[in-house]
């Protein structure tokens, strides 16, 4: 003993049971020595306590005892001292923490010294683990080596036990919390899905795949990320996912428009309501699986999920309601809406709003428009909703008078509610209104965003304005390809052919992948022009450059490109060859065309096709009489007229609209209506007058003229 135990003096050992003897050191430094030297071996377990005076061997509690406990694998962020001693404490009293020396690497490991109850059973080498989880971590513990001497006597008590004390333990959650939160805010920078697998890799390593906690979070990056099956993989490995789990992937799915996926999510979450830990759809559940019916325009199925939430009792909350609403409105039972609304405790400002976009959606202007006057807290979602339903349905007057009042109470129009109105002002001509917008736009900081100069572009051009629309689209310093398609498009109908293709060259040089539309405004420029070859060239190279189909509406250009460079018979083989029945336009482009050029037979046919898609329509009739007038065929045209007499059509009569203080003001031939006509028919009279006073001078002049 003396050797194994290096000792400077003898010691003299004294049995006083059968396993507790009396120990007594010569040497002072040979009892402290214990506080730093091993001793006994794994199954020979000492236990030393002090010695107090007078005090018996069954005064001596052989209970607790030092011991050095090795944590492996811990995480680099975790090699400290707080975690040590909050780690320690799960198992005992932690007398200290023994830290590596210098840089943390792989395979060095946490000394925490724990005063550990020896009643308990201990074991060697033990992995620590949750009941629901995978081994977390590795510990060793180490032959006991410590001995506590608070006395200044020499003398000691030990203890041998006869069989390895086994210590069952099991990591509790706080643990697991731990090395789940030193994950947390590397997910919350993670960004991209490689950085995201990365961290995967780190979870798997220290085994914590299946923490609902981590998965959450790396579900919700694959759902910015719109990776759907790499979280479909996460949710799909844990054995016993939680309702933020499932709640995190139906959220996935919904958002990436995958709405089967979602709802098959939902019905796993419902299909064990008998397991041992069911799990309960929640107020965060029904939202999205609502808005995944409401994707599939699936009313049937939203109501059974209305059921649902009747029955698990969250039919109280004002999300999952708004949520119903928005249901029922895009499915068109706005009855099925109102009655929500009605059982509604809080109406919100998404309640209503909701409510009058499904109105206005539908064109009941007049519903949606009561709603609105009864809605208590208006909003600007509220006012740019009921401006663009009347945009919608063509009431142009209708929604520039609510962006009007909308102002008058002191709403400012956002970004939403200009892009809304300005279409209005672009039909109506209200180019002072549009110009107003314009410079507002510009004080506020809106000209920076492109759909906000996409938007006045459109209005300056279809107002006549083709120039400050030239201006703008120059200073945009980012253009889409909205943008060039408008600016091509308003070049066309401004007939500026020769600009509008060399715009297009110019975007073509931008590397701006163009669209339909942007073909469509460079076809319609050819057209105004009658440029023929160009045309054609535009035309095919739609299927050959662009892969971009032909609509209806491509083809009517080119047989009005055609028509008016008089070429009506390739015009009537290309009719033939197209692969839709042609509409209406077209056959009347080809008839306006057929004047044009004096071509009688080629009108008689488009003619026919008319009267089986226009039957009622009096301009195409009209048309075909003037071509038979200009040939001088006068009994075509009395047929024609009596042809419209005998079926009491009427021409729709035209008008005009002007701008005058900021209102606009439509006029309709032969309307009267109007509180000043009586003042317009005076002055049209007085201008009338002038004109022949003027008309008769004209004439005297040129007579004397001819006489001298």
């Amino acid at each position: 003993m003396v050797h194994s135990w290096r000792l400077r003096e003898l010691v003299h050992v004294l049995a006083l049971t059968n396993d507790i003897f009396f120990f007594k050191f010569e040497h002072e430094r040979d009892q402290s020595g214990f506080d730093e030297r091993t001793f006994g071996r794994i199954v020979d377990i000492l236990q030393l306590q002090c010695w107090r005076p007078n005090c018996t061997p069954s005064d001596i509690k052989f209970t607790h005892t030092p011991w050095w406990i090795q944590f492996h694998d811990l995480p680099p962020e975790m090699m400290m001292q707080p975690f040590g001693f909050r780690l320690g404490s799960e198992l005992g009293d932690v007398l200290d923490v023994d830290l590596p020396c210098g840089e943390v690497i792989q395979g060095q490991f946490l000394r925490v010294r724990i005063n550990l109850d020896t009643r308990k059973p201990l074991r060697y080498q033990l992995k620590l683990f949750r009941e629901d989880a995978k081994p977390a971590m590795h510990h060793g513990l180490a032959v006991p080596d410590h001995v506590t001497s608070t006395s200044n006597s020499y003398s000691g008590a030990l203890q041998i036990s006869a069989t390895l004390l086994l210590m069952e333990m099991k990591i509790s959650a706080w643990i697991i919390r731990e090395l789940e939160d030193q994950f947390v805010p590397i997910l919350q920078n993670c960004i991209t899905m490689t950085e995201l697998k990365k961290i995967h890799v780190h979870i798997l390593k220290y085994s914590l795949s299946q923490s609902n906690f981590l998965a959450t979070k790396m579900v919700d990056i694959c759902d910015i990320n719109g990776e759907t099956g790499y979280a479909y993989l996460l949710f799909k490995q844990m054995t016993e996912p939680n309702i933020f789990m499932y709640n995190a992937l139906i959220r996935a799915y919904t958002h990436n428009h995958f709405y089967y996926q979602a709802l098959t999510i939902y019905k796993q979450m419902l299909r064990h309501p008998q397991a041992k830990n069911p799990i309960f759809p929640d107020k965060f559940t029904f939202p999205f699986v609502i808005k995944a019916c409401t994707g599939l325009l699936h009313r049937d199925l939203g109501k059974q999920i209305h059921g649902h939430v009747c029955k698990f009792g969250r039919s109280s909350n004002s999300v999952i309601e708004n949520s119903l609403i928005d249901l029922y409105t895009k499915c068109d039972d706005l009855t099925g809406a109102h009655r929500v609304l009605e059982r509604m405790t809080e109406r919100d400002a998404v309640s209503w709003n909701t409510l009058i976009y499904g109105h206005a959606r539908l064109g009941q202007m007049r519903r949606a428009r009561a709603i609105f006057e009864a809605m208590p807290d208006k909003t600007i979602v509220s006012w740019t909703t009921l401006i663009s339903g009347y945009t919608r349905i063509g009431c142009y007057a209708d929604a520039l008078g609510v962006f009007r009042q909308m102002q008058v109470v002191g709403i400012r129009p956002d970004e939403i509610s200009i892009i809304a109105v300005l279409p209005a002002c672009a039909q109506l001509g209200a180019l002072e209104l549009g110009k107003w917008i314009h410079i507002y736009s510009d004080k506020n900081g809106l000209l920076q965003k492109t759909c906000i100069c996409n938007a006045l572009i459109e209005m300056y051009a279809k107002c006549g304005s083709i120039d400050q629309a030239c201006r703008l689209f120059d200073q945009m310093s980012d253009r889409d390809v909205i943008s060039w398609s408008t600016m091509i498009g308003g070049l066309a109908n401004h007939g500026k052919a020769r600009e509008a293709i060399e715009l297009f060259a110019e975007m073509q040089k931008a590397e701006v992948e163009p669209n339909n539309i942007t073909f469509l405004g460079l076809l319609s420029a050819c057209a105004h022009a009658g440029f023929l070859d160009e045309g054609l060239k535009y035309f095919k190279s739609m299927t050959r450059d662009y892969h971009i189909n032909p609509s209806v509406e491509h083809y009517g250009c080119v047989v009005d490109i055609m028509g008016r460079s008089g070429c009506l018979d390739q015009a009537v083989k290309f009719i033939e060859k197209m692969p839709f029945k042609p509409d209406s336009t077209i056959w009347g482009s080809l008839l306006s065309s057929s004047r044009t050029h004096g071509n009688l037979e080629i009108g008689l046919t488009a003619m026919e096709h008319l009267l089986e898609l226009e039957p009622d329509d009096t301009g195409n009739y009209v048309l075909l009489s003037n071509i038979y007038a200009d040939l001088g065929k006068w009994e075509g045209v009395s047929r024609m007229r009596k042809l419209i007499k005998s079926k009491r059509m009427k021409k729709t009569p035209g008008c005009s609209l002007i701008e005058v203080d900021n209102v606009v003001q439509e006029f309709v031939a032969g309307d009267d209506s109007k509180l000043f006509s009586d003042e317009i028919y005076w002055m049209l009279e007085l201008l009338a007058s002038q004109q022949n006073r003027t008309n008769t001078l004209t004439e005297m002049v040129m007579e004397n003229i001819a006489e001298s």
